[in-house]
């Protein structure tokens, strides 16, 4: 029976990646009917051993021994060679490639990847197999029916030029970057460490052509400035983006190949990475008085935090709530609806969100934020006095700077101004009212399950401020064109981020016209 050459079948553009590596003969021939081929063996032997039987092999060869090396690579055909076929025993191992492959004269293993094939095959997971042919060798080939491949945040170098030639290509293209952690021995990597790379979104698409290049193993975790999707975290942006672009801006050449934070920046973004991403997961104690509930952390965060902080002359013991407290004080820990969205996976995090909301003396103080669409419908001042007309006090109203409000928009409501549930987008925030309510009211049981961080229930006015502005405008016009914080510590927060260097002026403000109210009751 005649079988069809991988050429009729496997795109031209296909990443090939072979594992348990045995003759070198498929993976020469793969490169000279021009496929993107990877060989993986586990020793410099045998890659000295191969390379000089296949030439063309040489720079087609990476020695790799981490155990979850078949699940982390890039690959859209994963061939199993030799004993690797006894990696065949979760779906999720090789649901990234669009092929899983065998050779037919695999021995005993033939068998147990016939078995695994069944099963999956009988789950819908995998497709009928096909027999295919390179050169005199003969494959069975199964096609994943719904592949899952890495291409949002978790990419990989291209083996072919390296992390070297990576930061190398990036600086030649000006492309802004930064590692953010583990760095220190770059080029090198211990062996299973991801590379943390954040980039600004105008060189996200370049970075990732790069990266999507050819075949690797090497992860990197790539995010965007301004959290775009795909390279997001949580559908949030990493670090807020005022923060982000910080990090970006002051950031320093390490030994002449890529961008690293500054000292004092990296302290800072490791502990937030520790606090507000991993939480008790990091092995730091909650408190002082406290033990670490995670037994194995990724790393050890306690020590490598204590250090840094010594070095750079930083006094703050090292718990999960004082370091909370020192990334308040120094302007890094994250707006509160923030707060919120990475409290869904972060057990500490909620009870931290909890107790921030319960503090009353902030209650009366709220931002509303105008939206680009209400500038159409009757402005600013026509908002402004809608929101005066249902009992809050306006302390003051302020236009967001241009180059402002792209920042502004990722870094509140998370990042999300779409139109929602309204036929029509209201647009980004263009201008923010700071409020005083001097007589909030509670919110009922009703309205904190639907809204559980809501401090006053007078804010749910928003709602007929909304119907104001769309009131003489037909349905399908319809659109939400005003947004504010739910309590005093979000309004804080949202003040942080518009006009971040008159906090305390407006804050200023604020209680004198609590003291006002409070002589005039």
């Amino acid at each position: 029976m005649k079988h069809k050459p991988v050429t009729d079948y496997w795109p031209s553009k296909a990443r090939i990646i072979e594992f348990g590596v045995r003759d070198g003969a498929v993976g020469d021939q793969l490169i000279a009917a021009g496929f993107r081929y990877l060989g993986v063996v586990e020793t410099d032997r045998q890659a000295e051993r191969l390379g000089s039987r296949h030439p063309r092999l040489q720079r087609h060869l990476s020695v790799c021994r981490v155990a979850t090396r078949v699940r982390q690579n890039n690959a859209d055909v994963l061939l199993l060679s030799g004993g690797a076929a006894a990696h065949l025993r979760r779906f999720r191992d090789i649901r990234h490639a669009i092929y899983v492959v065998c050779p037919l004269g695999n021995g005993p293993l033939l068998l147990w990847t016939i078995l695994f094939w069944l099963g999956q095959f009988l789950l819908l997971r995998l497709a009928w197999p096909r027999i295919v042919r390179v050169g005199r060798t003969r494959l069975i080939s199964f096609r994943v029916r719904r592949p899952r491949p890495y291409s949002a945040t978790r990419r990989f170098v291209p083996q072919a030029i390296g992390i070297e030639g990576f930061f190398q290509r990036l600086q030649a293209a000006g492309s802004r970057h930064v590692v953010l952690r583990w760095f220190e021995s770059l080029p090198l990597l211990p062996a299973g460490e991801d590379l943390d790379l954040l980039v600004d979104d105008e060189s996200l698409s370049a970075v990732r052509e790069l990266l999507d290049g050819g075949p690797g193993l090497q992860a990197v975790d790539l995010y965007s400035v301004c959290g775009s999707p795909g390279a997001d975290y949580q559908k949030l942006p990493y670090y807020p983006p005022y923060l982000a672009d910080q990090l970006l801006k002051r950031s320093a050449m390490h030994r002449e190949l890529c961008a690293v934070p500054s000292p004092r920046d990296h302290f800072l973004s490791l502990a937030y990475h520790a606090l507000y991403h991993k939480g008790t997961a990091s092995g730091l104690p909650a408190s002082g008085q406290s033990k670490p509930t995670a037994s194995r952390p990724e790393h050890d965060y306690a020590s490598i935090l204590e250090h840094m902080a010594k070095r750079l002359g930083i006094t703050v013991p090292i718990t999960l709530a004082d370091l909370d407290a020192y990334l308040d004080r120094a302007g890094w820990r994250p707006p509160h609806d923030m707060l919120v969205r990475l409290s869904r996976k972060n057990k500490w995090l909620r009870a931290l969100v909890k107790h921030a909301v319960d503090d009353e003396a902030d209650d009366g103080l709220a931002v509303f934020l105008v939206r680009r669409e209400a500038l159409n419908r009757g402005g600013v001042k026509r908002a402004a006095k809608l929101i005066a007309e249902h009992g809050f006090h306006v302390i003051e109203t302020i236009t967001i700077d241009p180059l402002r409000q792209e920042t502004t928009a990722r870094s509140i409501r998370g990042g999300n101004w779409g139109q929602g549930p309204w036929p029509v987008s209201g647009g980004p925030p263009v201008a923010a009212i700071v409020v005083y309510d001097p007589t909030p009211l509670r919110p009922t049981q009703r309205q904190r399950r639907k809204f559980p961080y809501l401090a006053n229930a007078r804010l749910l006015k928003k709602d007929q401020i909304r119907d104001a502005f769309n009131a003489k405008l037909p349905a399908n016009e319809h659109c939400n064109v005003i947004h504010s914080s739910d309590n005093g510590r979000e309004a804080r927060d949202y003040l942080r981020v518009i006009s971040p260097e008159r906090v305390d002026e407006i804050l200023a403000s604020v209680r004198r016209t609590q003291q006002r109210q409070s002589r005039a009751a």
